[in-house]
This record gives structure tokens, C-alpha cells and sequence, in this order.
């Protein structure tokens, strides 16, 4: 019954994680699966997910490529502290962010 009572504390957690997650403004933190501390790698808001991803690379003024593979090694890098499956090396950087997004809840 401990088990039973403790799972369903997880998951009650979990679905309270989720919603935050969907509903939160750009900038306000995310919250995290129990044990993932909000530290780098992975992302403190919604706003830095999705910048992590190139979705504002042009912002950046240095050379695309690098940046690219710089953004790309963050969300691997997230997705591995997160316990996500990794990814072929043929998944372009918004699939990337959207397997990380999904786990999250986080809403584009």
C-alpha cells in the first residue's frame, strides 16, 4: 500500500508538473520532474527552451553553423539529464526541442 500511495504522489506531480508546464507565461520558470535539479543544462523557462533550439538564432551574430552545433549539444545535453531516449543525428534541432518540449508539457 506504501507503494501505491508513494506512486500516486509521483504521479500527481507529475500531472501537476505538466500543467504548470502548458499554462505558464514565456518567462516564468518551469517545473521539473522530482530530482532534476534546475540547473544547465536544461532550460529555467519556456522563453530559453525554445531559444535554446534556434528558434531566435538570428538574434545571435555569430556563425550559424557553430551556433547550430552549440544549440544542438544543449539539447542533448538536456535531453540526457532528463532521461530522454536519445536522438539519430539526422533529427533537426525543432524536433530535438519538441521531444524535450513534450516531456515537459511545455506548449509552443
Amino acid at each position: 500500500m506504501a507503494t501505491g500511495g508513494l506512486a500516486t504522489v509521483f504521479s500527481f506531480h507529475a500531472q501537476a508538473r505538466i500543467v504548470h508546464n502548458y499554462t505558464v507565461s514565456p518567462n516564468a520558470p518551469l517545473r521539473y520532474p522530482i530530482g532534476i535539479a534546475l540547473d544547465a543544462p536544461v532550460p529555467p523557462t519556456r522563453h530559453h527552451l525554445f531559444e535554446m533550439t534556434g528558434k531566435f538564432s538570428l538574434l545571435v551574430p555569430l556563425n550559424l553553423i557553430n551556433v547550430s552545433r552549440s544549440i544542438e549539444q544543449q539539447c542533448q545535453a538536456a535531453a540526457a539529464v532528463l532521461g530522454l531516449p536519445g536522438l539519430p543525428a539526422t533529427v533537426t534541432l525543432p524536433e530535438r526541442r519538441a521531444q524535450i518540449a513534450d516531456h515537459l508539457g511545455v506548449q509552443p
